[in-house]
């Protein structure tokens, strides 16, 4: 996940995480060479702790929560700041506020925003909105009747 120039290192940039840092604290906290090491075992297989095993749980959760069909980084990412773990120590302790990435790992969805429409309510009584209408004010909305008032 963190390899430099992949898209991982690309999208944790982009959050203002600086991965030469990351690989510094990284290495203070787990040892020399902690983020080449991560994974490896002898029959090829992945060790998870049961923090690594929770983030991973949390990751599936943020994607079912998303209603997406696969696992992506930034369901990881999200996994991961939702677990108190080692994981937000190290942004900490690089200088990121993991409260402030959760938001900047969505996806940004357009979003639906409203027609704008200047209306301002009509008088209770039907004579007001005629008299308003006749006034020569074209702001005055008509429950029901919006078609004529398009069309008029």
């Amino acid at each position: 996940m963190l390899r430099s120039g992949g898209l991982d290192a690309d999208a944790l940039a982009s959050l203002g995480v600086d991965l030469e840092q990351v690989r510094w604290q990284a290495d203070a906290v787990f040892g020399p060479g902690a983020l080449d090491r991560a994974g490896r075992t002898r029959a090829g297989q992945p060790r998870f702790d049961r923090r690594a095993k929770k983030a991973l749980e949390l990751a599936l959760r943020e994607a079912f929560r998303l209603k997406d069909r696969s696992i992506e980084s930034r369901h990881l990412c999200l996994g991961l700041l939702r677990a108190d773990g080692s994981g937000q120590a190290l942004l900490e302790k690089s200088g990121v506020d993991p409260a402030t990435l959760r938001p900047r790992s969505r996806p940004r969805a357009p979003r639906h925003r409203p027609p704008d429409v200047s209306c301002h309510p009509p008088d209770c009584r039907s004579e007001d909105v005629g008299a308003q209408l006749s006034s020569g004010r074209e702001d005055v909305c008509v429950v029901g009747r919006a078609a004529e008032r398009m069309s008029g």
